[in-house]
């Protein structure tokens, strides 16, 4: 009979302390049901799936302490949240990954519910616990929010700088379009030229032997031999010295020469004159 009675206080020993190891997961329990809760109310996919890995966290944690401390039903329900979590993760559509969310946060119910039960822990205390718990993570929550506000912050400035680097370099195109467009039209300007150049270069150079000619058929008619004895002006010119000089200068290298030519005859038939 005594020792029936030391057997089972021993066996009341054991229950007490597996039950003491166990009531260490109600921690990362609290952390699953909230992460979950948030997973579930999450209103796009990357939500979900945030929220889903920080729970899957919680629920490895909670299987790892119940697994070597007697709560086995604590340690499968632990695992089976782990794996819905794990399903939400993958998924690409934001109504899939929010099924198995709603999922791991029935299980993660589930789970403080069994946890309760094997740790003989009042439902009172296990929510003055989850409270604390969503204390916790409220704390956190606020940490990563502020966080989230100075990374929006960040991402706000430098969208900013993005849009007045694309204006600058809007600006930068149309001064290298508008100098395009100049170039073109002095290009073309610079063409329409040349070829009133060569037209002159042509009627003028026939225009100024006609004339030298006119000139020397006169002093032959009038015996004037002091003009038949200079000698002819040159006046003809290359296209590539035309592609050198500008249209005023080609106008004003033939007249020069229209004016040699008078000249020359001029003095050359006053001469004559003052011989007669």
């Amino acid at each position: 009979m005594k020792n029936l009675f030391c057997l089972s206080v021993i066996i009341l020993l054991s229950i007490q302390t597996y039950a003491q190891k166990c009531d260490t997961a109600f921690s990362s329990a609290n952390y699953a049901v909230a992460n979950t809760n948030k997973a579930y109310e999450g209103n796009n996919t990357e939500h979900v799936k945030e929220w889903t890995e920080k729970a899957m966290e919680a629920f490895t944690e909670v299987e790892e302490i119940t697994a070597n401390c007697g709560c086995t039903q604590v340690s499968e329900l632990a695992y089976q949240g782990f794996e819905a979590c794990d399903r939400a993760q993958i998924e690409n559509t934001y109504e899939r990954a929010r099924f198995f969310a709603k999922r791991a946060r029935e299980k993660a119910k589930l789970m403080i519910d069994a946890l309760s039960k094997c740790t003989n822990i009042p439902v009172n205390d296990i929510e003055a616990r989850q409270n604390a718990g969503n204390d916790d993570y409220n704390e956190s929550n606020y940490e990563k929010e502020n966080y989230d506000n100075d990374l929006n912050a960040q991402q706000e400035n430098l969208l900013a700088k993005q849009k007045e680097l694309l204006e600058q370099q809007r600006l930068l195109q149309k001064q290298i379009a508008d100098q395009q467009k100049q170039v073109t039209a002095l290009k073309q300007q610079r063409a329409n030229e040349l070829v009133q150049q060569k037209r002159i270069k042509v009627n003028a150079e026939v225009a100024l032997t006609e004339i030298q000619r006119s000139y020397e058929k006169l002093a032959t008619s009038i015996g004037c031999t002091e003009a038949l004895n200079i000698s002819r002006v040159s006046f003809t010119k290359t296209v590539d010295a035309l592609e050198k000089e500008t249209l005023s200068a080609t106008k004003l290298y033939y007249t020069g020469k229209l004016n040699e030519i008078v000249e020359k005859f001029n003095q050359s038939f006053s001469k004559c004159a003052n011989n007669w």
